[in-house]
């Protein structure tokens, strides 16, 4: 295995920062018969390190902007309803709903990304579900989608995490 230069002058190795334990993760990659590439993907993944000051404000600032973008840019004229060009990209039938629920995991992985806890996390995750799963009912869906605004949502549950997180970390709490 060859060394870096900073790895040879005794600094730590890029990621050293993380909680990355690969023992936990193969062991388990071997317990369900996954390869071990696929766990240490997993481990980057949910060892993320936690952003913090600007970078998590500019995060946060262009998911909230890719969400609006996703959910409430076009609004009908003489109307209050609001629509996205998620609506208009979740058209074709299994494609589209595919590409938007890509992007909202986006979303979602940089909740994560951010430091929101687990059970925020399985929430913005069932709003992603239930938009992915109602839009691929061909007409009904696609109404479904303009109106549920999964994107929307998960932006309000990070911020509200944000604001106070003991608040909503715990699941079906009630303000």
């Amino acid at each position: 295995m060859r060394r870096s230069a900073s790895a040879a002058a005794g600094s730590a190795p890029i990621g050293a920062g993380t909680a990355y334990n690969s023992s936990r993760f193969e062991d388990e990659a071997d317990r369900h018969g996954l390869p071990r590439r696929t766990a240490r993907a997993l481990s980057r993944f949910l060892d993320a390190p936690v952003a913090t000051g600007s970078d998590a404000s500019r995060r946060l600032k262009r998911i909230r902007r890719l969400a609006w973008l996703l959910d409430a840019a076009l609004r009908i004229p003489g109307t209050r309803f609001r629509f996205g060009i998620g609506t208009l990209i979740g058209l074709p039938p299994a494609a589209g709903d595919a590409v938007l629920a890509l992007i909202s995991l986006y979303i979602v992985w940089e909740a994560h990304r951010l430091g929101v806890p687990k059970a925020v996390i399985a929430r913005m995750l069932g709003n992603v579900a239930v938009e992915a799963v109602a839009g691929s009912v061909p007409v009904l869906g696609d109404v479904i989608d303009a109106t549920y605004k999964a994107n929307l949502r998960n932006i309000a549950l990070l911020e509200a995490h944000l604001a106070d997180p003991a608040r909503v970390a715990i699941p079906g709490a009630r303000p």
